[in-house]
C-alpha cells in the first residue's frame, strides 16, 4: 500500500509538471508566429526592411495575443522581437512585457533577457529619456550611446541579462566609430 501511495504522488507531481508553464513538456511553438519571426529575421539579414511587412507582423502578434495563442517562452520571445521592430513607444512597451514573460517561463532564456533590456533602452530613447543598459548605438556619421545613464545598471546586472560590462560596450562603440572613420576616408 505504501508503494502505491508513493507511486501516486510521483504521478501527480509529473502531471503537475506537464501542465505547468515551467514543466518539461511545453506546448509546440505557434507555427504562424514562427514563420513571421523567421521572415522578420530574413528581412533584416538582407537589408530589405519594410514598414508594411513589420506592421503586418505586429498585427499578427496582436491577433495571436488576443486569441491567447502564445503558449511557451519561444512564442513570447518571437512576439517580443517582432514588436521591438515596431515604430513607436507602445510597440516597445509591449515588447518589453512579452520578453519578460518569456524569461518568466524560461529563466535561462539568454536572448529574451537581452531583448527585454535592449527594448527597454529603445523605449526610453523613444520617449526622450536616457538608456540605462547601453544597447542602443545611434548615429549616422558617428555612433553614440547618448543619452545614456551609465550608472543606472551595474556590470553584474548587465552580465546577468546577457549584456557585456560597460567597458566592453564602450570598446565596441570605439571599434564601430573607428570602422566608420576608415570607411569615410576611403
Amino acid at each position: 500500500m505504501k508503494d502505491y501511495k508513493s507511486l501516486h504522488k510521483i504521478v501527480l507531481l509529473l502531471l503537475a509538471l506537464l501542465i505547468s508553464p515551467y514543466g518539461v513538456a511545453q506546448m509546440e511553438p505557434n507555427a504562424q508566429l514562427k514563420a513571421a519571426y523567421e521572415q522578420d529575421q530574413e528581412d533584416r539579414k538582407h537589408g530589405s526592411l519594410s514598414l508594411y511587412r513589420d506592421a503586418q507582423r505586429i498585427k499578427l502578434v496582436r491577433s495571436l495575443l488576443e486569441q491567447n495563442k502564445l503558449k511557451n517562452a519561444e512564442d513570447y520571445y518571437r512576439a517580443a522581437l517582432i514588436m521591438q521592430h515596431g515604430q513607436d513607444s507602445d510597440h516597445y512597451k509591449q515588447a518589453i512585457a512579452l520578453a519578460k514573460k518569456a524569461v518568466l517561463l524560461k529563466p535561462n532564456h539568454k536572448q529574451a533577457r537581452w531583448l527585454a533590456c535592449a527594448t527597454e533602452d529603445r523605449y526610453l530613447h523613444s520617449i526622450g529619456r536616457p538608456q540605462v543598459w547601453g544597447t542602443q548605438f545611434v548615429g549616422t556619421f558617428e555612433y553614440s550611446l547618448e543619452p545614456f545613464d551609465r550608472h543606472a545598471k551595474t556590470d553584474q546586472e548587465r552580465i546577468a541579462n546577457n549584456i557585456p560590462p560597460l567597458q566592453e560596450i564602450l570598446r565596441q562603440l570605439r571599434a564601430m566609430n573607428n570602422a566608420l572613420t576608415e570607411e569615410q576616408s576611403e
